[in-house]
């Protein structure tokens, strides 16, 4: 799945922003999320999480990068997850908006 999410930010201050986000979001959610990994290439990053859902541990996993004025979410969710597809934008459109205001534009 693959998600673009415009910003009027720079490249620079965009990145921070989601660099700081990323440890955030895993903290609040660590009843939800097992076993985050993030690394970072550039302004790529890697991810890959256990999530607890009712239908039990999914793993879900991509990339987010930042580009001069959008963010690139490319993501990866088993086939008995995929109903929850429009669940996960809506997640991370909120929790972008909350974190980056001075970024967001969606």
């Amino acid at each position: 799945m693959a998600l673009d999410l415009p910003h009027r930010c720079s490249q620079e201050k965009a990145q921070q922003c989601i660099k700081a986000w990323l440890p955030a979001l895993q903290q609040e959610q660590a009843r939800r999320i097992q076993g985050a990994s993030i690394t970072w290439q550039d302004t790529t990053a890697k991810f890959e999480f256990g999530l607890r859902t009712p239908l039990g541990r999914i793993l879900a996993s991509g990339t987010l990068r930042v580009e001069a004025s959008k963010f690139c979410l490319e993501y990866e969710l088993p086939w008995r997850a995929v109903p929850f597809g429009g669940a996960v934008k809506s997640v991370i459109c909120d929790a972008l908006t909350a974190k980056c205001k001075d970024c967001s534009t969606f």
